[in-house]
């Protein structure tokens, strides 16, 4: 998980972080209305682009997820 961070989503983060510093209210990046507007970008984006990526390389997580959309109750391990 390390290695992946390390390799994939430290990378990816900072490029999606740059790109909200030029493009997402670019004359005011300080103020309080584009901190909370890149907050949630990163926070609603964040998730979906990481739990795809996560249910893709973690099986057991994949699997819970699985049974979870289909109303089946599953045992944490």
């Amino acid at each position: 998980m390390a290695a992946a961070g390390l390799c994939v989503a430290g990378p990816a983060g900072h490029v999606f972080l740059g790109w909200m510093e030029q493009h997402v209210m670019a004359a005011t990046p300080m103020s309080r209305t584009a901190v909370a507007l890149k907050f949630t970008l990163d926070q609603v984006l964040g998730l979906v682009l990481w739990q795809a990526a996560f249910l893709t390389i973690n099986p057991s997580y994949r699997a819970a997820a699985r049974n979870l959309l289909r109303g089946r109750e599953t045992a944490v391990v």
